[in-house]
């Protein structure tokens, strides 16, 4: 029977195979192979699948990259701008402080110079006037004692003072005797730290003084 012949080669375990031996062995490998095959061909088909869709996804984010790339380089050159008005600003606002600091410090100075001048007496000749704006008390102190100005007074009010504005140091003469002197000093430092405003007064001497001439220092702590 003919189609039992085809029937008998296409089953290779049939013992009534008309197959020779050595091509029944080759043929047993055939099924296992064909469904490897049809695997692949599936995970192919799987994987091109999953490919096209993905391409397809990627192609409305590549349309749009472009838009993107333009609103990212626009909103780079913005915040540049707004970072530069931020310190024009933060400048415009510091400027705007120191000269309003610098104005309070100015009327400041003023209003103790008016008030000194209003209770300097005649026989004090004021020959230098400067201004200190040092506001720390141990560094204030310190810039004193580099100068020359010791005093157990200074080290005695160092911690009675604080929140220093500012100080003055007066330099100056009095063209009378030594004891006229002492007593206008003196009674010009009470009247000084009699003021509200006024955290201390020390008063120096110079070594170089003669009998009609008395050379001093006086530093007011504001």
């Amino acid at each position: 029977n003919y189609m039992a012949n085809i029937g008998l080669l296409l089953d290779s375990k049939a013992k009534l195979n008309i197959l020779p031996d050595e091509h029944r062995q080759n043929y047993k490998f055939l099924p296992p192979a064909r469904f490897l095959q049809s695997g692949v061909l599936v995970l192919l088909v799987l994987f091109s699948l999953f490919t096209y869709s993905n391409t397809r996804t990627l192609d409305p984010l590549m349309t749009l990259l472009p838009q993107k790339k333009e609103q990212l380089a626009r909103l780079n050159i913005q915040r540049e701008i707004f970072n530069d008005y931020m310190y024009d600003l933060r400048v415009i606002n510091g400027f705007k402080q120191l000269r309003g600091a610098d104005r309070v410090m100015t009327n400041n100075v003023l209003g103790v110079l008016k008030f000194l001048s209003r209770i300097i007496p005649d026989p004090i000749e004021i020959t230098d006037l400067s201004l200190i704006q040092e506001t720390n008390t141990e560094k204030l102190l310190n810039q004193l004692y580099a100068q020359g100005f010791v005093s157990n007074e200074m080290e005695d009010m160092a911690e009675s003072i604080n929140n220093i504005m500012f100080s003055l140091k007066l330099d100056g003469f009095l063209e009378v005797n030594k004891l006229q002197a002492k007593s206008i000093l003196d009674r010009t430092k009470l009247l000084l730290e009699g003021n509200g405003n006024t955290q201390a007064v020390f008063l120096f001497e110079s070594d170089n003084s003669t009998d009609s001439k008395t050379n001093f220092n006086l530093i007011i702590v504001i």
